[in-house]
């Protein structure tokens, strides 16, 4: 038993390996491979563009700071009601670690395509992606830290006289805060990674790329969809019974390459 998980994980790595197809042939080529790919680094070079690497850094540092910091702000209250120690309602703790774990179910990328459709492209839509994805793990993190902390100085707090919002005040928050600043740090660090592909050129901002509202698209599909019907109707008849199909039938075709069978 002492030696059975260490074993059980050899084992399942080994069967991964086998599973997987991993070919232990393929490190030494891929190693050259890499080691030519990182001499092209050297010497770095800007290209002349120096000022705009600069300004997307900034970017890229701006949307992970916000991303990161509205996700703190919004999981604080949602930590809180998900610890034990805060929350006694189980029926509220359990819809908002349920609540919690679905929004850390999905992905940042879905969120971030999701948050285009809504503002657009650009950096605000990276931003709320980052803020939504994150608030789901800093809750749960939030709320192990909570569940962590002795409840000794919230009792002391209590007993001379604080209310329950001075006990968290004084009694909570000098103990999680240490734990959170770290937990805030290590994911504004993977968020500048993150945000490296959410700061664009000025056009997306400006809304140029946003999709067309709802009622704009009803003609495009309602066009859509009389040519789907016009080609089911004319693609009905045998090749030589087409050169007798009138012409003012034949112009949705003009764009298809099947335009010279008219």
């Amino acid at each position: 038993m002492e030696f059975g998980l260490p074993l059980a994980t050899l084992g399942l790595a080994f069967f991964s390996i086998w599973w997987l197809g991993i070919s232990i042939e393929q490190i030494g080529p891929g190693l050259a491979a890499l080691a030519k790919f990182i001499a092209l680094m050297f010497p770095p070079s800007t290209g002349g563009h120096l000022q705009l690497f600069l300004k997307a850094m900034g970017e890229t540092l701006a949307i992970a700071f916000l991303g990161t910091l509205t996700a703190a702000i919004l999981a604080a209250p949602l930590g809180l009601l998900a610890a034990k120690n805060t929350t006694p309602s189980l029926l509220l703790r359990f819809l908002i670690r349920r609540l919690l774990d679905t929004i850390r179910g999905i992905d940042t990328l879905i969120w971030a395509l999701v948050f285009v459709g809504v503002v657009g492209l650009g950096p605000f839509a990276g931003i709320l992606a980052m803020a939504v994805s994150d608030t789901g793990a800093f809750g749960k993190l939030f709320s192990e830290a909570v569940e962590a902390t002795e409840a000794r100085e919230r009792e002391t707090v209590v007993a001379g006289g604080g209310t329950g919002w001075m006990a968290v005040r004084f009694g909570l928050l000098p103990q999680v805060l240490p734990v959170i600043a770290s937990q805030i740090l290590y994911f504004f660090e993977s968020n500048t990674r993150s945000a490296t592909g959410a700061s664009g050129s000025p056009a997306p901002r400006q809304g140029r790329h946003r999709s067309p509202p709802p009622r704009s698209r009803r003609p495009v599909a309602d066009r859509s969809n009389t040519r789907v019907r016009s080609r089911r109707r004319l693609s009905g008849p045998p090749i030589w019974h087409r050169s007798r199909v009138p012409r003012p039938l034949c112009d949705w075709a003009t764009s298809s390459p099947r335009a010279n069978r008219c």
